[in-house]
């Protein structure tokens, strides 16, 4: 009898991605406007494990105007629907937390195990503000202006997204820090 030996996660990982990663934007998956990608690597040997869309301030503005665009319907849904959708959501990152892990294991060096935590943790996520958009929608928008960089924000059931004008990410969490502590 021959055994036929099983590709490790990085193999396995790296067969499913032939086709570059694109942009989900607007409910579908879109390549970059400029029409670049660029190579991602496995921290561990450097290999390619495939390509990326390589987004810019037109892909950027694409995306905060779908947002913008989705928002009304969003905020038209019960929180009833809403928490069942956000539910489905962490559902399905549980159902999918092994590939997960897997696939930020190998991008980011981390072990299996420790990403399959972020996983389930981003589940509970999910699951955090789901249980929150039941809450009545009496909350208004706000907006806050911080060294240049404007956040709106949302409160209690219409829970939505943040903008930022010409932040990076780790801005935006301190400036999400400065708004709390303020508040």
């Amino acid at each position: 009898m021959t055994t036929i030996p099983s590709p490790s996660p990085v193999d396995a990982l790296h067969d499913r991605l032939r086709e570059p990663l694109l942009h989900f934007i607007g409910g579908e998956w879109v390549a970059a406007q400029s029409g670049e990608t660029f190579d991602f690597h496995a921290p561990t040997d450097n290999r390619v494990l495939g390509r990326a869309a390589s987004g810019d301030a037109r892909d950027i503005d694409r995306a905060a105007q779908a947002a913008h665009a989705a928002f009304p319907a969003w905020k038209a849904l019960s929180g009833k629907k809403r928490r069942a959708l956000l539910y489905r959501v962490a559902d399905l990152i549980e159902a999918r937390a092994h590939d997960i892990a897997v696939a930020e294991s190998t991008d980011t060096g981390q072990p299996i195990r420790f990403m399959k935590s972020a996983a389930v943790r981003a589940a509970e996520n999910f699951r955090f503000f789901a249980d929150r958009a039941e809450t009545p929608a009496e909350a208004t928008p706000m907006m806050d202006q911080r060294q240049g960089d404007t956040v709106a924000y949302w409160e209690a059931g219409s829970m939505a997204y943040a903008l930022t004008g010409q932040a990076d990410a780790r801005r935006v969490m301190q400036l999400a820090g400065e708004i709390a502590r303020d508040s």
